[in-house]
């Protein structure tokens, strides 16, 4: 099972967009899982298969059958991939690399949040579409270090150790075509300031507000004009997902869990409001030629 940052959402009632519904007291919790056919009253599913649902936390699920993804079998794809890379977190930096951005070859793209997952998968996913320099910001050194020598990116920092709009800086001092933003506050900030003309970002998540009482103020600006180009989740879906599956199988991509989290099986990511992992005992799992 996964257990991502978007559960911290779910928890508020206010402010979620339409059609969304958040978690009620005492009721059972949602969450991407992967589980086992047992039994089926439904010809589209069999005894045995694996299948990505949203019935997480519990030992047992009774799902309709509409609302499940069979799960293929590629070798050397571990499952954890399909609750990663293969799934939510690597359709979110899928999606905006290449239908938000659009990333084109050679341009420079900076990823805050960039040791999460979706940050994890964005670096790479860039480095593949062939981006020029890449930056990120993390939490630790360990997490900078690990960026820049497992995971491709060409430089690297911790946001605690000044401001952020000054180490975006030194790392990017030409500057930036785009960015991945995940964090918000000051990394939004920087990211707009970082900015060359024409500039794009991609506004995935902004998890500096998740325990904010209070709206944020504006970011410090420049004159700059604005445009908003939203993605339509639903349509990107069938078509992206197919393309990564398909695409990375025969790269290598990597992914970090924490090994003593995962040997218990409960968690393969880990949200902002979890206790964080140590990164010193980390596993990293390596697929495709």
């Amino acid at each position: 099972m996964s257990v991502d940052p978007y559960m911290r959402e779910l928890m508020d009632q206010a402010g979620l967009p339409d059609g969304v519904s958040w978690w009620d007291l005492d009721a059972p919790l949602e969450g991407r899982t992967i589980g086992r056919v047992l039994t089926s009253a439904d010809p589209s599913l069999s005894p045995g298969d694996l299948v990505l649902h949203r019935k997480g936390w519990r030992t047992h699920g009774l799902v309709e059958a509409s609302t499940v993804r069979v799960l293929p079998r590629h070798a050397g794809v571990p499952l954890t991939a399909y609750l990663s890379v293969l799934g939510g977190t690597g359709l979110t930096a899928y999606v905006a690399l290449t239908r938000t951005l659009r990333l084109q070859p050679g341009e420079d793209l900076f990823v805050s949040a960039a040791a999460g997952g979706v940050g994890t998968a964005v670096g790479q996913f860039a480095r593949l579409v062939g981006a020029g320099r890449i930056v990120g910001s993390a939490g630790s050194p360990l997490k900078v270090e690990r960026l820049v020598k497992d995971l491709g990116f060409d430089a690297a920092f911790d946001y605690h150790d000044g401001p952020v709009s000054d180490l975006l800086t030194s790392a990017a001092p030409d500057g930036l075509d785009t960015a991945v933003e995940n964090v918000g506050g000051d990394h939004l900030e920087a990211a707009i300031g970082s900015l060359r003309d024409f500039g794009r970002i991609a506004w995935v998540g902004a998890v500096a507000q998740y325990h904010s009482s209070t709206h944020p103020r504006p970011p410090r600006a420049t004159s700059s004009t604005w445009s908003e180009s939203p993605c339509a989740w639903k349509a990107c879906w069938s078509a992206t997902t197919r393309t990564p599956s398909r695409s990375w199988r025969t790269s290598r991509s990597r992914i970090y869990a924490p090994e003593h989290w995962c040997r218990r099986k409960r968690w393969s990511t880990v949200s902002r409001t979890s206790p964080p992992p140590s990164w010193g005992r980390c596993g990293a799992t390596t697929w495709g030629r």
